[in-house]
Formats: structure tokens, C-alpha cells, sequence
């Protein structure tokens, strides 16, 4: 239970930087700035990934830059208190871990039908495995009636 409640942790830390990164982007040009991180860090444009990042980055709007910042600080906090559950035997947060990652499995599956991917076939088998093993883990600790 230590292992998922320090991946959450981490997966906090991980959204905190994430959400200061957007933060940072407030009120300058996403596309700009990422085109001076690439040439900062050395990283060729024409690579597809990149270039359709950059592209994606040209569309974004300020507006939608605050939602994603508080989106995720918001998650981020999420997985702080699911953290804090699993760390503490809670069992609500069990239950929250489960919701929140089993609502990843249809996501990971519809990418795994539209195009085979290693890292979509792993993050499926993560969330499955994680929401299976809690599940189990849940079932047995329910007191039997005798």
C-alpha cells in the first residue's frame, strides 16, 4: 500500500510542476516560449511529436491556460489527499484511488482500439492492476459475517 501511496505522491509533486509550468505561461505566448525552451534544450522542431506540440501551443488561449493551471493544482491536490488516505489506512481513500484511477481504464482503452501504443498498453495494465489489487485488498479486510 506504501508503493501506490508514494506513486501518488509523486504523481502530486509531478502536477504541482505541471501547474506552475502552465502558471508560468500566463499572459505570454505558449508557442514562443516553447519554441525557446526547444532551442534551449536542443531539440529538432521536426520531430512529430514536437512539431505537433508547437502546433497545439499556437491554439491555446489564456483563458484555457487558467483552467488547465487550475485543473491541475486541483488534481494535484486530489492525489495529495489520496496520498495521505493510503498512507494513513484510510478507507475512504481506498474508494477515492479506485474511482480515480479505474476512470482512466476507458480512456487507455478507446487509445489502446484507435492506435496500439507500448505506453497506452502499460498505462492500461498500471490502472488495472492498481484497481484490481485495491479492490482485493478492500474485500479482504471487510469483516466476515459469522
Amino acid at each position: 500500500m506504501r508503493v501506490i501511496a508514494l506513486g501518488r505522491f509523486i504523481y502530486a509533486l509531478i502536477l504541482v510542476a505541471a501547474g506552475l509550468a502552465i502558471f508560468n505561461l500566463l499572459g505570454k505566448n505558449p508557442s514562443a516560449e516553447l519554441s525557446g525552451l526547444m532551442s534551449k534544450w536542443h531539440i529538432d522542431a521536426h520531430l512529430y511529436y514536437v512539431h505537433w506540440l508547437l502546433q497545439k501551443a499556437s491554439t491555446i488561449s489564456q483563458p484555457l491556460l487558467i483552467l488547465l493551471t487550475v485543473a491541475n493544482f486541483f488534481y494535484a491536490a486530489l492525489a495529495f489527499v489520496e496520498s495521505a488516505g493510503l498512507t494513513f489506512g484510510k478507507h475512504w481513500a481506498y474508494w477515492l484511488v479506485i474511482l480515480d484511477t479505474a476512470s482512466f481504464i476507458p480512456i487507455e482503452t478507446y487509445q489502446l482500439c484507435k492506435h496500439f501504443g507500448w505506453l497506452n498498453l502499460i498505462l492500461l495494465l498500471y490502472y488495472l492492476t492498481t484497481t484490481i489489487y485495491l479492490l482485493l485488498k478492500i474485500k479482504r479486510a471487510r469483516p466476515s459475517k459469522s
